[in-house]
């Protein structure tokens, strides 16, 4: 799995612009624990940062972590405002912008709880409209 990241981060820094071959690297990322998070001494960890930060330290590269809301660090990615974005979801639209590696930073299984006797029974997802349903990271 280790490897597959790495290989990933190494795809993504190859086909980043030309701006981004300077000494630095500015990711833009957003404050969404358990991702990515700001400590209260402006220290970035969580997760993704720290995968995208151990995978620049391997590679020899300097990276920089700026913290922007979500929509405007998109906005910055497209204009060419920082080099890089992780955890983007990707669509057609930001296809046409961002690049997207084969290898996932993160994998997840999403699994659904209820309590015994809440007589909640879901076979797909329209089974869930209409309940409250609570997110819970298990990393």
């Amino acid at each position: 799995m280790k490897k597959q990241v790495l290989l990933s981060l190494l795809s993504v820094l190859l086909f980043a612009p030309l701006t981004a071959s300077a000494e630095k690297i500015i990711f833009a990322t957003s404050n969404w624990p358990p991702y990515s998070i700001v400590e209260a001494d402006g220290r970035k960890t969580g997760i993704n940062t720290e995968i995208v930060a151990e995978l620049c330290r391997r590679l020899g590269i300097d990276a920089e972590f700026k913290t922007f809301p979500w929509k405007r660090g998109l906005v910055y990615a497209k204009q060419g405002k920082v080099d890089a974005i992780y955890a983007a979801r990707r669509t057609k639209e930001r296809e046409t912008f961002l690049y997207y590696p084969s290898e996932p930073l993160l994998m997840e299984r999403t699994v659904i709880l209820a309590r015994e006797g809440s007589g909640i029974r879901a076979a797909n997802l329209d089974d869930l409209k209409g309940i409250h349903i609570r997110t819970f990271p298990i990393i």
